[in-house]
């Protein structure tokens, strides 16, 4: 792969040029405004279910978590989620924690949530594109007693009826999904503008899901260029992609788990130049681990390229937040209760894991910086260095010890030979 400094330097411009463009037909400013209404929106949802599952309706009620779960009837899998709610009305002062007993100093408020829907459609107003996540909003504020008792699936709020309507409209058309696969785009034709002529491009998309993140970038790559592998877990995403991108000659499509090796799911190591996640990593229940699975696939200075949140907007954990990929890590986000990382946070766990560049768009202090979600590049290490990388990270890759370890080392060594074929 041709990823030296020259392509390195002309894939971080085309990102940060892009960044730079606030998206199409959007007041940034009026869309900051709407954002932050919808959070005080989504506590005014939480406060509502917790009064109709029957607490904080009296002053000086206490309460633990477990006594919580146990008297609203939450379903287990929901625990981090009832956690991380009250940790939001903490964070409002409308509840207090000591000792692992939460108390509410006045019964939770009701009173807003009028005045604040009236607020969110003033601003949605002039821009029609977000009505579609406000409804998906109200279908889950309305529903969240339902939810978390288990009556109600989720993912029948996400895909009403089998169709995939409502989640293209959340991932692919709203203005923060058209800005953010807008960079990925450039990002993808600025790569592929700089690689050697008569060079096959091997790009790898996990967690495609309904493809929003594909739909942007399959049109400005050559189909005598690029090979392009949309996976997914799911058969449903896969199928719906089939006929979806039908016209793209180069485009295969296959399954992938990003919780399991990719050796045993037919996947060749050091085999793809570029690796897409876009909105899909934090699902994972060991991100160390995960990690080590996205780097094990990529060449030489191959690229990792992220989309994530990178901060736990209320209005996510009352919607999405429901979904069961938000709530299965297993690792040392366990510690924090948050299925996120900050950017500083993917920095640091990607270094550690091996990968030798980063940066992320929109850059600190842009002004879409508020949208709390970004673009990320890692970029691996050239081979001399990456042989030496991976033995030094090894041990931060938390593979565990013995009979794993050696089975870790010896998938090492047959990278290590396969990429000295190439």
């Amino acid at each position: 792969m041709d990823a030296n400094r020259h392509s390195w330097e002309a894939i971080v411009d085309a990102g940060h040029k892009q960044s730079q463009q606030a998206p199409e037909n959007v007041d940034l400013q009026t869309l900051s405004s709407l954002l932050q209404c919808l959070e005080s929106l989504s506590t005014a949802y939480i406060c509502q279910t917790l009064i109709q599952l029957g607490v904080f309706i009296h002053p000086h009620e206490r309460h633990t978590l477990d006594s919580l779960m146990e008297h609203c009837q939450i379903q287990p899998h929901y625990r981090k989620l009832l956690a991380q709610w009250l940790r939001a009305l903490e964070e409002e002062g409308l509840v207090e924690l000591e000792k692992n007993i939460y108390t509410n100093p006045l019964p939770l408020p009701t009173d807003s949530m009028n005045s604040l829907w009236l607020e969110a459609r003033d601003y949605a107003s002039s821009i029609p594109q977000v009505n579609n996540f406000l409804e998906y909003l109200r279908q889950h504020g309305e529903n969240h007693s339902r939810l978390l008792k288990g009556e109600l699936d989720p993912l029948a709020l996400l895909f009403v009826e089998g169709s995939q309507d409502t989640a293209e409209k959340l991932y692919e058309f709203n203005p923060a999904a058209l800005y953010f696969n807008k960079i990925i785009r450039e990002i993808l034709r600025a790569m592929t503008a700089s690689q050697s002529t008569g060079k096959c491009l091997k790009i790898l998309e996990i967690g495609a899901g309904v493809g929003a993140t594909t739909a942007s970038i399959l049109p400005v790559l050559m189909s005598n260029k690029v090979l392009y592998t949309y996976t997914d877990v799911s058969s449903f995403f896969i199928n719906q992609a089939k006929r979806k991108f039908q016209n793209y000659s180069f485009v295969e499509y296959r399954k992938f788990d990003i919780n399991l090796e990719p050796e045993p799911q037919n996947y060749q190591l050091g085999s793809f130049d570029i690796v897409i996640a876009a909105n899909v990593l934090h699902i994972a229940r060991d991100l160390n681990k995960a990690i080590s699975y996205l780097y094990s696939l990529l060449v030489p200075q191959g690229l990792l390229l992220l989309l994530e949140l990178t901060h736990y907007r209320r209005s996510v954990m009352t919607t999405t937040g429901f979904v069961k990929g938000f709530s299965e890590y297993s690792d040392e986000r366990l510690q924090d209760n948050t299925p996120l990382l900050s950017v500083e946070q993917w920095s640091e766990k990607l270094g550690t894991c091996g990968f030798e560049k980063f940066i992320a768009f929109p850059e600190s202090g842009s002004s879409t910086d508020f949208l709390q979600q970004h673009v990320m590049i890692a970029q691996l290490p050239d081979f001399l260095t990456l042989q030496i990388a991976q033995e030094e990270t090894l041990n931060a890759l938390s593979i565990g010890e013995g009979e794993n370890r050696g089975k870790r080392r010896k998938e090492m060594a047959t990278l290590r030979q396969r990429r000295k074929k190439r």
